[in-house]
């Protein structure tokens, strides 16, 4: 979708290319797949945490 939109120049020839960058962008499945295993607080989750 966003190489449609840099096609159809919506990044104004180039000047708001950052805009339209993949790399800006996730793949919701993957990170929803990644993410179910964590039940409550992900900061307490974290590697190292101690109360």
């Amino acid at each position: 979708m966003l190489a449609k939109a840099r096609e159809a120049g919506l990044d104004r020839g180039g000047k708001h290319a950052h805009l339209f960058d993949e790399a800006h962008f996730f793949d919701d499945l993957a990170a929803r797949a990644y993410l179910q295993s964590y039940q409550g607080s992900l900061i307490l989750d974290a590697q190292g945490w101690k109360e």
